[in-house]
């Protein structure tokens, strides 16, 4: 899967930022400042480098001393982790473009906001024992970034509330967990809770495919569960219509509720959605980048 933004697409992020609701430790210097009080720009410690990080923080003089690459910290300002979260449940395999293919770029294009901004981005692939994945920053990180996000597996069946709530177990620093989903799963909320407990704020960008917000269905049906495939007969009619758009709203209502009531933040796209839209009016809107 090829994901890779457009040049048109990468213009309409690289002016953005992301915007945490609250402020989360960092361990590098970055652009994004920090809200403690009574703290001055002044150097603090020194750390190993990692690949990706700002060479401008690179100490020159403890290179051509020692011939080791070390990075310094400062106490004032703070870099971001973005942990990115790929939902592979089978339920996004539906539409044109695919719910997977159309958030997992969405995501990228999030990623790369972040990662222009000096921010730390880490892909995880949740459902496979949270495959680890390394931690990315500047613009050198984008290709690999995309490679992990495009290269995270479908599953038939998967828990995603469960497989939540086990990487809200691993012992990671805190940060902006921004979960790449459809948010079907009926636990999720649960989830949310656990993430939040451990320090994270979690974001939760919903896509969904025109025919799920509005089907035009009629007459009598036979749908296949697409994660657990156990067939279900219906007769579509104006009332059962009706009675799913209300049960969908209901849903991902609760969902935006928890969302922000546990510091986090909400978002609706569906796959027919441009660029500009998505971005600049419903992420702008939402709260999520500015």
């Amino acid at each position: 899967m090829d994901l890779l933004l457009s040049p048109s697409e990468l213009r309409a992020v690289q002016a953005l930022r992301l915007q945490p609701r609250r402020t989360v430790a960092g361990r590098q210097r970055g652009e994004r400042v920090s809200r403690r009080k009574g703290v001055s720009i002044e150097f603090a410690d020194y750390r190993d480098y990692t690949d990706g990080d700002d060479l401008r923080h690179l100490d020159w003089n403890v290179m051509a001393r020692l011939g080791q690459a070390v990075m310094k910290t400062y106490q004032d300002e703070e870099d971001l982790t973005v942990y990115l979260l790929v939902d592979p449940s089978r339920s996004l395999d539906f539409g044109e473009p695919t719910k997977h293919r159309a958030v997992r770029r969405v995501g990228l294009g999030l990623a790369m906001a972040a990662l222009l901004r000096g921010d730390a981005v880490r892909p995880v692939v949740i459902g496979e024992a949270h495959r680890a994945t390394r931690t990315f920053r500047g613009r050198a990180g984008y290709t690999a970034v995309s490679q992990m996000i495009a290269k995270a597996p479908y599953q038939r069946s998967h828990d995603l509330s469960q497989s939540l709530r086990q990487f809200a177990e691993v012992d990671l620093r805190s940060g902006v967990v921004i979960v790449l989903t459809d948010a079907m799963d009926p636990q999720y909320t649960t989830a949310l809770r656990a993430l939040a407990s451990r320090g994270h704020e979690v974001w939760t960008l919903c896509m969904l495919s025109p025919e799920e917000r509005d089907p035009e269905l009629e007459g009598d049906l036979r749908l296949v569960d697409a994660e657990t495939g156990p067939p279900r007969e219906i007769t579509a009619n104006r009332a059962t219509i009706e009675a799913y758009r209300a049960a969908l709203d209901a849903h991902l209502n609760e969902v935006r509720k928890v969302s922000l009531a546990v510091g986090g933040r909400f978002a609706e796209v569906t796959t027919d959605m441009d660029w500009h839209t998505i971005f600049h009016r419903v992420l702008r809107k939402e709260g999520w980048v500015a």
